[in-house]
């Protein structure tokens, strides 16, 4: 598990160092290299509030809302210094570095362009107005991405009940065409309130509170096309697409399954009212997996997508906000009931078998070796894979020598427990050699001038 405990509100990475701004306005500088353990090795005070950071070329790049943006060196990571900055005509939200630019959200209702050639001396170049205040922007090739706030709507039905706290605005997208960067112009936009999106071949599937679940052609991504709609009186939550039907979590009316077959015109084929509160779903197999807030994780059959079925359930501690399949295993964000895996082997009987309470836990995914849980005021927490305890815990395996003078040999068991490797010359007489602590994948170890040294033993001791 990796954890920086941090009330951080941006994040950038430079090789192996990160470099984070805090809640209380200062610059923070981790050494990453061994993720597993980042470690303090510097830090800046900007004096007010960071809300957006990039880094590129020693220098780190800072925007906020008093401070317009700033240009930290930090090529001294225990001595950062400012060498720069430009003050923008607004509230800078965001910013994203490509070439020498710098592209800044400015929540004034533009997006800045500031010639970082000279990172002592930048420079204005130019500006495209957004329809409403930019809230962060992101790059790639010759186009900006940049969001925005744009639409004020009434809470939930069931928020606007219990008196919970609702905040109104919603994001927009606009797509800035940047190839010129003193004369940048918006090429296409997309006005509404997105809240999850799937894409599948030339199409994304956007769940949107207003409108639905909404289908956009994205085969030219600087001209996105709503080409369908399916409206229903309610509030989704998350889609997620599984050859011709999108499965949308749709609050208090549980799930939808949408034939998208035909993407000019989605229509309802069926549908399952869950107990409580849809606000996730993952598909594997014939089954869809819901995060059912106070109801937990609920398995919904869609073998028939006309007729699904609720075969099997679990009730998870907190309200589960997302979920994640992996193999046999259902990851469920579980809000302050943090993580908690869920064996899905059989699915009309899910039971947990781990989870991690130390994070908090409102959205998951999982990847590889790897789940990757938004953690709210955490962060961003990386937790490696659920293993299971049975089996063996230690194995050794010798790997043929690529060098005459060297032994090889690998040793691979239960990700984080702490092994002792000890050797011999006799089998009676041992000396410790290492000690670590295993990592998910088999750790290769060697041991030079093999050729020149009596035969040795090796042996590992879980500690």
């Amino acid at each position: 598990r990796q954890v920086i405990t941090l009330y951080s509100h941006a994040i950038g990475i430079s090789g192996h160092y990160a470099v984070v701004g805090d809640g209380n306005g200062s610059l923070q500088l981790f050494e990453i290299r061994d993720p597993a353990n980042p470690r303090r090795v510097g830090g800046y005070a900007i004096g007010s509030s960071i809300d957006g950071l990039a880094v590129a070329d020693n220098c780190a790049y800072v925007v906020g809302r008093l401070v317009g943006l700033k240009v930290i060196d930090i090529s001294s990571l225990a001595n950062p210094q400012r060498v720069g900055g430009y003050d923008t005509i607004g509230s800078s939200r965001g910013v994203a570095i490509s070439g020498n630019y710098a592209y800044v959200a400015d929540y004034g209702g533009a997006v800045q362009v500031i010639d970082i050639n000279n990172p002592a001396n930048p420079k204005w170049v130019g500006m495209s107005n957004t329809r409403a205040s930019a809230t962060s922007v992101a790059v790639s090739g010759n186009y900006a991405y940049v969001t925005d706030d744009r639409i004020s709507l009434p809470p939930p039905p069931s928020m606007a009940a219990s008196g919970a706290a609702w905040n109104p605005f919603v994001s927009g997208l606009e797509v800035i065409d940047i190839s010129h960067p003193s004369n940048p112009f918006r090429v296409s936009e997309y006005s509404g309130a997105p809240v999850g999106v799937a894409v599948s071949g030339s199409y994304a599937y956007v769940a949107d509170l207003v409108a639905g679940l909404e289908v956009l052609d994205v085969s030219n991504p600087t001209n996105p096309k709503r080409v369908g709609v399916y409206a229903t009186n309610g509030y989704p939550a998350g889609v997620e697409v599984f050859g011709d039907y999108a499965y949308v979590a749709y609050g208090k009316a549980g799930l939808k399954v949408i034939d998208i077959s035909t993407p000019a015109n989605p229509q309802s084929v069926g549908g399952y009212p869950t107990a409580d509160d849809a606000k996730g779903v993952a598909v594997s197999g014939h089954y869809a997996y819901l995060a059912d807030g106070a109801a937990g994780l609920q398995v919904i059959d869609i073998s028939n997508p006309a007729n699904p079925q609720r075969v099997g359930g679990y009730d998870t501690s907190g309200s589960a906000r997302g979920v994640a399949i992996l193999g046999n295993y259902a990851y469920v964000a579980d809000s302050l009931g943090g993580l908690q895996v869920v064996d899905i082997s059989n699915p009309a009987v899910p039971r947990r078998v781990g989870g991690n309470a130390a994070v908090d836990a409102f959205g998951v995914v999982a990847r590889g070796d790897y789940v990757y849980v938004a953690s709210g005021n955490q962060g961003l927490s990386i937790l490696g894979t659920y293993r299971s305890l049975a089996g063996p815990s230690l194995t050794f395996g010798a790997k043929p020598r690529s060098q005459d003078d060297f032994f090889r040999w690998t040793v691979e068991g239960l990700p984080g427990i702490r092994v002792e490797v000890e050797q011999s010359t006799d089998l009676v007489n041992w000396q410790s050699w290492t000690n670590l602590i295993l990592p998910v994948a088999p750790l290769e170890l060697e041991q030079s001038g093999a050729s020149n040294r009596p035969r040795r033993f090796f042996r590992a001791n879980v500690q």
